[in-house]
């Protein structure tokens, strides 16, 4: 993914991959430039054009796209019509570097030493 932001160029292929956190979306990924930039490729569920939270299944905004029951059969035959309303979108989000340095924190660090950590910086 490759995208300009403020005459700054963001591109996952040229820069290197620091970290991921997973997310109900797809996991979101921390890289660093050559030059030292940090950016975030954030994971968004998207159905029928609206942008899912964090908590809420593509069923909660789109009731019709329940299959009918639990069944391998009834999940197969929703298939296309889920395909056609939900989409996956990356966004690039540039980060300074205590951005950065939090985001790792927050999503890397056992829930135990947050507070510590976040304290110090």
């Amino acid at each position: 993914m490759k995208a300009t932001i403020k005459g700054t160029i963001y591109d996952t292929d040229a820069a290197q991959e620091i970290c991921n956190s997973t997310s109900p979306d797809g996991d979101d990924l921390l890289y660093r430039t050559e030059d030292g930039r940090f950016f975030l490729v954030v994971m968004s569920m998207v159905v029928d054009g609206v942008k899912l939270r964090p908590s809420e299944e593509p069923e909660d905004v789109a009731p019709d796209l329940a299959p009918t029951d639990d069944s391998l059969e009834a999940m197969l035959d929703s298939l296309p019509k889920r395909k056609g309303r939900i989409e996956v979108r990356e966004t690039i989000i540039p980060l300074t570097d205590r951005e950065a340095l939090v985001w790792c924190v927050k999503t890397q660090l056992p829930q135990c030493f947050l507070g510590a950590v976040l304290d110090c910086i």
